[in-house]
This record gives C-alpha cells, sequence and structure tokens, in this order.
C-alpha cells in the first residue's frame, strides 16, 4: 500500500512536469506569435508607406510628363513657325534675314534638343524610382505572405 502511494505520488509528479512543459511550450508559442504578429504589424505599416510614396513618385511623375509634353508641343510650334517664316523670306530672296533666322532656328533646336535630354534623365531617374519603390513593395508582400504562412504553422 504505500509502495502504491509512491508510485502515484510518483506518477502525480511526472504528469504534473508534463503538464507544466506542455504549459510552457504553449506559453513560448504564445510569445512567438505575440512577435510576428508585432513584425507584421510593422511590416504591414511599412508596406503602407512605400505604397504612399509611390503613388507620390507616380504622381510627380504623371505631372512632370504633362509639363513635358506641354514643353515640347510649344517648342514644336515654334519651330515650325521659324520655318514657315523661313520658307516665306526664301521665296523673297531675303538672304541675310534668311541667314539670321536659320541661325535663331538652329539656336533654338539646339534649345530643344538640350531640353529634350535634360527630361530623358529626368523621366529616367522618376522610372527608376518608381521601379525601385514597386521591387520594394513586391518583396514586403512577399515577406509578409511567408510570415502567413509561417504565422499559420504555428496556430497548428
Amino acid at each position: 500500500m504505500v509502495n502504491t502511494i509512491i508510485k502515484s505520488k510518483k506518477l502525480k509528479s511526472i504528469i504534473d512536469n508534463i503538464k507544466q512543459e506542455q504549459l510552457d511550450n504553449k506559453l513560448t508559442n504564445i510569445e512567438k506569435l505575440e512577435d510576428w504578429e508585432e513584425r507584421f504589424i510593422n511590416q504591414t505599416e511599412q508596406l503602407h508607406r512605400v505604397e504612399k510614396d509611390l503613388k507620390e513618385n507616380i504622381d510627380k511623375l504623371e505631372k512632370a510628363k504633362e509639363t513635358y509634353i506641354s514643353v515640347v508641343a510649344n517648342k514644336l510650334k515654334e519651330q515650325e513657325e521659324l520655318e514657315e517664316r523661313i520658307k516665306a523670306l526664301e521665296e523673297k530672296n531675303e538672304s541675310q534675314e534668311i541667314t539670321l533666322l536659320k541661325e535663331i532656328h538652329q539656336r533654338k533646336l539646339k534649345e530643344l534638343e538640350d531640353t529634350i535630354e535634360l527630361r530623358k534623365l529626368t523621366y529616367k531617374f522618376a522610372l527608376e524610382s518608381a521601379l525601385d519603390s514597386s521591387k520594394k513593395i513586391k518583396g514586403l508582400e512577399k515577406e509578409l505572405e511567408e510570415k502567413r504562412n509561417l504565422g499559420g504553422l504555428f496556430a497548428n
């Protein structure tokens, strides 16, 4: 009988140890989930900030594009007007004015070419910025999905 009581106490002690270990494991899992949740929230906030920055960059790019189109249209109109004037002067054989207008025209063309080159660089930079932001978003979304999948594994 004393032997049975001792065995019963040992068994109860073993069961209590197992239960305590299970509780400790559950607590550890809960802490891991809480850490994961906090990282998930932080990354979600970071993703929203990157999305906002991307939208702002796209808006700026659209405005710059509109300005660029307007500038190019105006320059082309000026160029057409100059060409028309040159043709009219050529018909009148006013060589000095023609030479002067051609020089002015060449300067305007050079100015237009310079403007276009500068705009190309600006748009290239803006597009690269937008692409970088887009890549960051995709990376964060992939990481977020992986963490969601990991979260599902911990929940099981």
